[in-house]
C-alpha cells in the first residue's frame, strides 16, 4: 500500500455479517451485489480490484461482473501466499456451484503446474526424490489450459511434468500440442527450443529419422545454433550416421558447449569412423587381389 500512487483512494468491502449469517447468500450473489454497488457509486472511475487468498476468487467474478455490466474495471490483481507446495484437496461442495467454478479458477493460475514443478526442482536441488505433487497434478490438471493461459505454456509444462514421471510417450503427444500451437501463432514458424525438446523426445520413443528431419529443420529457422547442430550430431551418431556426426561434434569439443553427452558420442563417432575406414580399406585389398 506504500507504494501505492497517492493520487488513488483504496477502499475496503465488505458485506454485513449479521445480514449476511441471517440470510445465508451464495458466492455469486456476493459479487453481484459487489459489482452493482461499485458500478452504482464509481460509474466514470478507473477501478482496479484486489483480493487476497479466497478473496481472490470473489474479486476476480466481481470483475466478470462488472465487465457484463458494461463497466469492466481497468486492473485486477490476485494476492496468494505464493507457491504452494502440498497436495490441493478438492474444493469443499458445500461452497455451491459458482464459488467451486471461480476456486478451480483460481487454482490452475496459481498453483498448477508451475508450483508442482518448482517444488520439485528443490527436491532434486536437496539431493530428494519428490514426485507425489507432479503425479497428483497430472491426474487431477484439465487436459486443457486454463482461460488466460497459452497452450505454449501449459502443454509444456505438463510435458516437463510426464518427463520426470518417466512417461516420455505421453510427454510427446503434449509436446506435439505444443508444437502445434505455436505455429498457429507465429505464422507458421516453430519455436526452436521445442523443437530440440520434441527431437529429444523422439529419440526416446526411437523415432530416429523424425528426430534428425526436426532438428535439421529446426537449424533452417534462423542463424545456425551450436546446441541444435550438437543435438544432431549426437542424433546422427545414434543411428550409426558416424561421418556426418562427426563434422557436427568434432568443431564443438573444445567450446563452452562441450559436455560429457557430446565428448561421449564423439568418441562413439570416431571409432564407428576408423571401423568404417578398415572396413572400406579391407575390402580394397580383397578387390585387388582377386584381380591380380
Amino acid at each position: 500500500m506504500a507504494q501505492a500512487p497517492q493520487d488513488l483512494n483504496c477502499y475496503l468491502m465488505q458485506r454485513p455479517v449479521a445480514a449476511a449469517l441471517a440470510t445465508p447468500r451464495s458466492f455469486a450473489d456476493h459479487t453481484r451485489c459487489y459489482a452493482r454497488v461499485l458500478d452504482h457509486s464509481y460509474p466514470e472511475a478507473k477501478l482496479h480490484l484486489t483480493g487476497f487468498s479466497y478473496v481472490g476468487a470473489e474479486a476476480f467474478e466481481t470483475a466478470r461482473q462488472l465487465a457484463a455490466l458494461g463497466s469492466a474495471p481497468a486492473g485486477l490483481t490476485v494476492i496468494d501466499h505464493g507457491l504452494v507446495f502440498r497436495r490441493q484437496w478438492p474444493v469443499d461442495p458445500t461452497w455451491g456451484g459458482e464459488a467451486i467454478r471461480a476456486e478451480k479458477r483460481r487454482r490452475a493460475h496459481v498453483f498448477t503446474p508451475w508450483a508442482a514443478l518448482v517444488a520439485d526442482q528443490l527436491a532434486l536441488d536437496m539431493g530428494k526424490e519428490c514426485t507425489d505433487m507432479l503425479a497428483d497434478w497430472i491426474e487431477t490438471a484439465d487436459l486443457l489450459p486454463p482461460k488466460g493461459v497459452p497452450a505454449l505454456a501449459w502443454h509444456g509444462a505438463r510435458a516437463q511434468a510426464l518427463l520426470r514421471l518417466q512417461d516420455p510417450q505421453a510427454a510427446l503427444t503434449e509436446v506435439e500440442i505444443a508444437r502445434a500451437s505455436a505455429s498457429t501463432h507465429l505464422a507458421g514458424k516453430r519455436i526452436r527450443e521445442v523443437e530440440l525438446i520434441y527431437a529429444e523426445l523422439l529419440q526416446q520413443v526411437d523415432r530416429m529419422e523424425e528426430a534428425t528431419a526436426v532438428l535439421v529443420h529446426a537449424n533452417k529457422l534462423g542463424a545456425t545454433r551450436s546446441d541444435i547442430s550438437i543435438a544432431l550430431g549426437i542424433c546422427l551418431a545414434k543411428q550409426g550416421k558416424f561421418h556426418r556426426a562427426l563434422s557436427l561434434l568434432a568443431p564443438a569439443k573444445d567450446t563452452k558447449d562441450c559436455t560429457p553427452d557430446l565428448l561421449f558420442w564423439l568418441a562413439q563417432a570416431e571409432q564407428g569412423a576408423q571401423a568404417e575406414q578398415g572396413a572400406l580399406a579391407g575390402q580394397g585389398a580383397l578387390a585387388e587381389e582377386a584381380v591380380g
